[in-house]
């Protein structure tokens, strides 16, 4: 019966700490989203792993990797563009399926208009910085969260007047 106890209080712990890695319910914009994941990854760097979209989800493994993750307090171990998707609610479970780098980036309101070669758009720029980001699958967590910092920066204006919709 103590077994059951320890188990339902950890899992009660885990799911605490994961609703706290989710933004409010309602329109933000991109800056806080970016500023919200890198301050997620820096808090406990072990939640992120670049080469795979979403490798652990409230304790539930996403494959049958022989890999051998650390605990994180949320339970959830993901790529930056994995945790911009669960934050945002864009991402619900493991499985859901997920969204590409693409969709992510889609969501965000961060237009792909690489076929015109005149466009010079801050909102192309950040998805082309983001997406390079994205694919960097060797990156550190402090590399990611630096690089999410130094985006946000950067384009501070243009994405404070970019929403994001989270919904339920």
């Amino acid at each position: 019966m103590n077994h059951q106890n320890d188990a339902q209080t950890a899992e009660r712990q885990m799911e605490r700490a994961f609703k706290q890695t989710l933004l409010p319910i309602g329109t933000t914009n991109v800056y806080t989203v970016l500023r919200h994941v890198a301050d997620l990854i820096e808090k406990e760097p072990t939640r992120l792993n670049m080469g795979d979209w979403l490798f652990l989800f409230k304790g539930q493994k996403n494959y049958n990797f022989s890999t051998v993750m650390p605990v994180t307090a949320c339970g959830t171990v993901a790529c930056a563009s994995g945790w911009i998707g669960i934050s945002t609610r864009l991402t619900r479970g493991i499985d859901q399926g997920y969204p590409s780098a693409t969709r992510v980036l889609d969501f965000l309101g961060l237009p792909d208009d690489s076929e015109d070669p005149h466009f010079t758009n801050n909102r192309y720029a950040v998805r082309q910085r983001l997406y390079s980001l994205f694919m960097s699958t060797d990156a550190t967590p402090f590399e990611v969260a630096a690089a999410l910092r130094t985006i946000a920066r950067q384009f501070r204006p243009t994405l404070l007047r970019t929403p994001v919709k989270v919904t339920r």
